[in-house]
This record gives C-alpha cells, sequence and structure tokens, in this order.
C-alpha cells in the first residue's frame, strides 16, 4: 500500500504547472467553440426599412441564421422601432419549429416612425438576464439602417445614447454578453453601431446594399459560434469520415437550379426527400444540411463561383487563438492547432503533409485580403516552441477598422477552417518626425477640454524647417482626464533621457519636441508614453510604436534642461523557482511517512510485526525513471507505449502532401528526402490565389531609421 501511495503522489508532483507545451495546448483548447449559445436577435422595424430594403431581404438573412443553429441552442426574437415587441421570448431552438420561427421574423414589420435603439437593447437584456440557465455564449444580434431617434416622452437622442452607452452596454460587459451590430444603409449611424459593438467586445459588421445581407449574416454566425468549417473549392466540399453532420451554405447569383452530387453519383435539389436530409432555399442563398454524409468530395452543380462554405459537426476539431482588438501598428500572434475532442493532436510523424495557412481581409469595407501566408511551427516567426503541435505566426495590421482571420488546416484526408473576427483601434499616442511649422495653442497649459496636463510642457513657437519630434493623441485618448505624457529617448549607451515637450494645439491632440534638445550625435531609440484615467477612474497607460532616429548635430549643440535617469536596463527572465518542487517533495516526503506510520500502528495492533515489502522501492524507482523518460521529451511520439492510450493517430498516406484551398504543398516530399518540412511550405496557397512566397523580415512601419 505504501509503495503505491508513493507513486500515486509522485505522479501529482510530476503534474505541478511548468513552462513549455502543455501551456499553449491549454490556451488553444479553451479557445474551442462552445456547444451552444443564446442568442437574440433585435431587428430595426422603423419606416425607413422599406427604402433601405423594400424586398425585405434582412429576412432573408435572419432566416439564414437561424438555419445554422442546432439542437441546445436557444433564440428570441426582438423588433423595435419606438418602442421593442418580443415576437418570440427566449426558448430552446429545435429544427423542427423553423416554420414557426420564420413566421416570427416576418412580423417584425416596417411600419415604426422612430428609431430607439436603447429600447431594442434593452428589451434584449431584459430577456438573457432573466433566463434561468446561462450553459453557452450569450449575444445579441443588432441589425439597424438608421440612428437613434426616439420618441419625444422618452428623451432626447443625446440621452438615451448616453444610457446605452455609459450605463447599460457597461454592465452587459461586465455579465459576459456581447453585442454584435449589423448596418446596411448610408443612413445608418456607423458610429454609434461601431461603438455598441465595441462597447461590448462584439463584432460590427457591414452589408454594403440589402442584397448582400445574407453574406453578413453568414459571417456574423461564424463569428459568433467559431464552428467548424469546410471552405468551397471547384471540387466541392471534402468529407472526411470524422464528420457526423455538414450543413453547406451556398450563395447564389442567378435563378439556376442548384444541385449538390455525393461521393457515389447521388444527387440532390431543393425538392428532394431523404431522410437525412433537410434543404432550404432563400432568394440570394440555399442551405442544405446532411446527416452522417458519405466521406470524399461533394460537388456543387449551378454555381458560377466558389461562395459559400460547410458547417460541419465533428470530433475532430481546429482551434485557433487571436486577439479579438489589436493596436494599429502592433504584432499579434496567430496559433493554432488539432484537437481529437478535448485533447490535442500529436503529429510528430505529419510535419511534412499538413499545412496550417491563413488570410486576413477587412469587414467593414469592400476590398481584398491584406495578408495571408502559412503558419509555421518551427520556432520562427514568433512560434514559441518548435515541433509542439502549435503553428503560429505573428502578424501587423496597420490600417484600423474591422477584420476577419480565417485559418486554414489542410492534409490529404481531411480539411478544417474557423473564422474569428478582431479588430485595429488606432493608438492612443503616435511618434513622428515633422519639418512642419505649427501654430501655437491660444492658450498656454490648457486644451479646448480645459483640462491641465501633467508633464513637461512649453510652448511652441510657429517656426517651422527645424525637424520635430511630433506626438499625436487620438480623439479617445483625448477624453481622458489627469493626462500625463513623456517623450522618452534611448542613446546608444542605453540612458534614457526624458525631453521636454510643448503643446502645438488648443485640442491638445499634439505636442512636439525639437530634435536640437537631444545633447550629442548618435543613435536614440524614442518613444512616446501615454497614462492618464478614463471614466469611472479607470487607469490607461499606452505607448506609442519606438522610433529609431540617428542625430547629426550641425553646429554648437544648444544647451537644454534635460532630466536624466538611470541607464536602461535589459529586462532579465527569472530563473525558474523550484520552490513548487521542493514543496511537492515534502508534502510526498511527510504523506510517505505518515502513512507508514499508521501502517506500523495498525499492524502492532494486531499483535502482529509486518514489514513493508521491499520490492515496493524498485517499483517506485521505476515510475520515477518513466516520468523522468517522458519529462525530458520535448515531443511525443504518439508510438510511445508510455502514452499511446492517449494519443491520437491519424493516417496519412506515405507521400501524400496537403495543400490549402486546392493548391499542393510539397513539404511532405521535403520530409522525406530530409528537408526541413518549412522550406516547402512556400510552394502552396489557398485555391484561387497567389502563392505566398517566403518574404524577408522587413522593419515595421515607424520603426525604420531615420536621419536628419
Amino acid at each position: 500500500m505504501i509503495h503505491r501511495l508513493v507513486i500515486l503522489f509522485t505522479l501529482i508532483l510530476a503534474l505541478l504547472p511548468t513552462r513549455g507545451i502543455g501551456e499553449e495546448a491549454q490556451k488553444l483548447s479553451s479557445e474551442l467553440p462552445s456547444e451552444s449559445v443564446e442568442a437574440v436577435l433585435v431587428l430595426d422595424s422603423s419606416g425607413s426599412m422599406r427604402l433601405t430594403d423594400p424586398k425585405k431581404l434582412r429576412d432573408e438573412g435572419t432566416k439564414l441564421f437561424t438555419q445554422f443553429l442546432k439542437q441546445g441552442d436557444k433564440l428570441a426574437i426582438v423588433a423595435f422601432a419606438d418602442t421593442a415587441r418580443v415576437l418570440r421570448p427566449l426558448s430552446e431552438y429545435d429544427p423542427a419549429q423553423q416554420s414557426a420561427v420564420q413566421s416570427s421574423i416576418e412580423q417584425v414589420g416596417q411600419d415604426g416612425i422612430y428609431t430607439d435603439l436603447l429600447s431594442g437593447v434593452e428589451a434584449a437584456a431584459k430577456i438573457l438576464r432573466e433566463s434561468t440557465s446561462h450553459d453557452g455564449m450569450r449575444v445579441v444580434v443588432l441589425l439597424s439602417d438608421g440612428k437613434m431617434e426616439p420618441a419625444q416622452q422618452f428623451g432626447t437622442a443625446d440621452s438615451r445614447t448616453d444610457v446605452l452607452l455609459n450605463e447599460l452596454l457597461p454592465e452587459l460587459k461586465a455579465e459576459g454578453i456581447k453585442v454584435h451590430t449589423l448596418y446596411f444603409s448610408e443612413m445608418a449611424d456607423q458610429g454609434l453601431l461601431r461603438q455598441i459593438a465595441v462597447a461590448t467586445e462584439g463584432v460590427n459588421l457591414f452589408a454594403a446594399t440589402a442584397e448582400t445581407i445574407h453574406q453578413a449574416f453568414a459571417d456574423l454566425f461564424l463569428a459568433v459560434k467559431k464552428p467548424q468549417v469546410l471552405p468551397l473549392t471547384s471540387k466541392g466540399f471534402k468529407i472526411d469520415g470524422d464528420v457526423e453532420e455538414a450543413t453547406f451554405y451556398i450563395s447564389r447569383d442567378g435563378s439556376g437550379d442548384i444541385s449538390i452530387r455525393s461521393p457515389t453519383g447521388v444527387v440532390y435539389n431543393a425538392g428532394a426527400v431523404a431522410p437525412n436530409l433537410k434543404w432550404f432555399s432563400g432568394q440570394k442563398f440555399e442551405v442544405v444540411t446532411i446527416h452522417a454524409p458519405e466521406v470524399g468530395d461533394w460537388v456543387i452543380d449551378g454555381v458560377a463561383q466558389n461562395d459559400g462554405f460547410a458547417t460541419v459537426l465533428t470530433n475532430l476539431k481546429l482551434a485557433s487563438d487571436f486577439p479579438a482588438t489589436i493596436f494599429s501598428g502592433s504584432e499579434a500572434l496567430i496559433q493554432a492547432r488539432l484537437f481529437e475532442a478535448e485533447k490535442p493532436v500529436v503529429l510528430p510523424r505529419m510535419s511534412g503533409s499538413i499545412a496550417f495557412g491563413f488570410r486576413i481581409s477587412p469587414t467593414d469595407r469592400i476590398a481584398e485580403p491584406i495578408e495571408k501566408d502559412f503558419l509555421v511551427d518551427d520556432g520562427t516567426n514568433g512560434d514559441l516552441v518548435a515541433n509542439d503541435g502549435v503553428f503560429s505566426r505573428k502578424v501587423t495590421v496597420f490600417e484600423e477598422g474591422e477584420y476577419k482571420l480565417v485559418v486554414i488546416a489542410r492534409a490529404p484526408t481531411f480539411e478544417r477552417s474557423q473564422q474569428i473576427s478582431f479588430r485595429v483601434r488606432p493608438r492612443m499616442v503616435s511618434l513622428s518626425i515633422t519639418k512642419e511649422a505649427v501654430q501655437p495653442p491660444a492658450q498656454a497649459g490648457e486644451d479646448a477640454h480645459g483640462k491641465e496636463h501633467a508633464g513637461e510642457h512649453k510652448e511652441e513657437s510657429p517656426t517651422g524647417d527645424s525637424p520635430k519630434f511630433l506626438i499625436t493623441l487620438s480623439e479617445e485618448a483625448s477624453q481622458l482626464q489627469k493626462i500625463n505624457l513623456k517623450l522618452i529617448a534611448v542613446d546608444a549607451e542605453r540612458r534614457k533621457l526624458i525631453l521636454p515637450t510643448s503643446k502645438a494645439d488648443t485640442r491638445g491632440l499634439r505636442y512636439t519636441a525639437p530634435v536640437a534638445l537631444l545633447p550629442a550625435p548618435g543613435p536614440y531609440e524614442l518613444q512616446a508614453q501615454l497614462t492618464g484615467e478614463a471614466k469611472r477612474g479607470k487607469p490607461v497607460k499606452e505607448e506609442s510604436l519606438p522610433l529609431h532616429y540617428t542625430h547629426e548635430v550641425h553646429g554648437e549643440a544648444p544647451e537644454v534642461a534635460i532630466v536624466l535617469e538611470e541607464p536602461a536596463q535589459e529586462e532579465e527572465q527569472p530563473e525558474p523557482s523550484i520552490f513548487p518542487y521542493l514543496l511537492g517533495m515534502t508534502l510526498l516526503i511527510l504523506l510517505g511517512a505518515g502513512a507508514a506510520f499508521l501502517h506500523a500502528k495498525k499492524s502492532s495492533a494486531q499483535g502482529a510485526s509486518v514489514v513493508p515489502e521491499a520490492e515496493a522501492i524498485d517499483d517506485v524507482l521505476e515510475a520515477l525513471k518513466k516520468l523522468e523518460e517522458i519529462a525530458q521529451k520535448t515531443t511525443i511520439d504518439a508510438d510511445d507505449p508510455l502514452i499511446v492510450d492517449e494519443s491520437i493517430q491519424l493516417q496519412i498516406r506515405k507521400g501524400d502532401s496537403p495543400a490549402i484551398s486546392g493548391a499542393v504543398t510539397s513539404a511532405g516530399a521535403a520530409a522525406a528526402e530530409g528537408q526541413p518540412a518549412a522550406q516547402a511550405q512556400g510552394a502552396a496557397a489557398p485555391e484561387g490565389e497567389a502563392v505566398p512566397q517566403p518574404q524577408e523580415e522587413k522593419p515595421a512601419e515607424g520603426e525604420s531609421g531615420a536621419s536628419s
């Protein structure tokens, strides 16, 4: 018994937290999509809808959203104009109730005189708060073509907007409720709808016309529920053996018939009847759900272009991670890996037979993808640990706005895709060099809001030509209280200098410092730091991107008061603490001693002297030896007999090579010839798109060296 206790607590000790592979797997496992959602659709029923959507195509888009819901999801429908009406209370969605759901959507109407966005969101919040169970995500989907225009008895547009932004939405964010917004008219208050989404970390989508609302709703569903997705290619949809159910979404661009052909040649169309088939036809799309689909390529006939996707129920899942909000010009890390149920898939022999790729596209404007490339698992390009099954790449987006990230994993026998919506915010503070003449403010020490700014700021004289460092604050920063601004320069010897700045406009959004303030020639790294308080006293600290500048002194350098700080020290990574291990060993010894004492006491009471079996020590040593072997491994072999029962093995045909969206990569062949897989990954690209080629690392914008 004693040796069993020793082995048990040795195993507990082995599971103490450590840095490395396990951390990334746990982080990505938390990104696996929730199995259920509680959604409230809040639909604008004001009279302006007659002008912006005369065909009521918004109803088609809303119906499309409900087509993707599954058993266990909950749905409510609210219409709003001057007040809100609940057309369907929050209740569990059943595909058999689809006709009743569609009837509720068609009751929304378009006769309202006013547009009170607050009333709609308040009604949705009340519905979700009264729900007795919160097993899934709680979301509000707000569709509108207008702006805040309440009835006079309820208050002004400004007062209703203030309650919405500063009272209701912060409460919803604290409760974990996200509000997603969708607008499709130039009449819409795009700024307000964007603020509503941003306040709760929701998604803000734009449809250029009512004709494209269904596409926006499809993107919205992908962003809300993050299902496992198969992209539509020229060969159709590739269904693998892990797929239990597939729902095909096909966007149509004409009035012709669309049909689906199974791998064995069975043809399905809108009139087909089968026990495992459900077909819904919209004016602009088709949605087809097939239970237990055949394995192989499903071909779509009757479409001019590959505009569609399929969501699948499967145990083999792609989990991807990316921040919901990033700052313009800052690096962000994409990470992705495969899971079988809740277990990370170990792919030691598949590194040459699977490819991970990504593309980033704007969603608030019509534009092509701004970036696409491969993810890597070789310890480069931001990948934290080589060969750990987590594929990564660092990316930088400079233009602010709304975006979607599509991550694709493809192997010869399967394919998975996932979409993540994210937002690029302008930096609160930016730093650049200018030679423009800058006019001074009307009054020193105050901005247009009458707020004093801490820090060492001086009045700017209206002179040009001589170069200056220009600090620019965003509109968001202008709303802060107790603003403190510093311009810090670090010289070649790592000494920090704080340069005095001068206010350069009446609003307090621009500050300058002459380059001549630098005391000596040579290279400098400069950065502007901003601190302040947001509403309710929340502290804010932001920094600009670093600016590299080489100073050349012409003539005698001016004497300027500069605050000199201690030399900047490089941050040192602390050595891992051994305290958890010492604590674990102490507990192990105490528990072992206690167990031995109790065992001896029990044996003495029975009048017998029992000596623990000596073989137990051999068992302990053997167990420790096996644990040490596992701990020393940086990658885990799926055939290792120590963990074979817990490993997920995927059979890949020898010599097969995957591709992203239909292209072929030579990574598998390269691996077979002993070349690193990463060298061969540049051979594939999403189908129909240019092949991404490896690029030399270039400095980020705003980081390149500049000289006077």
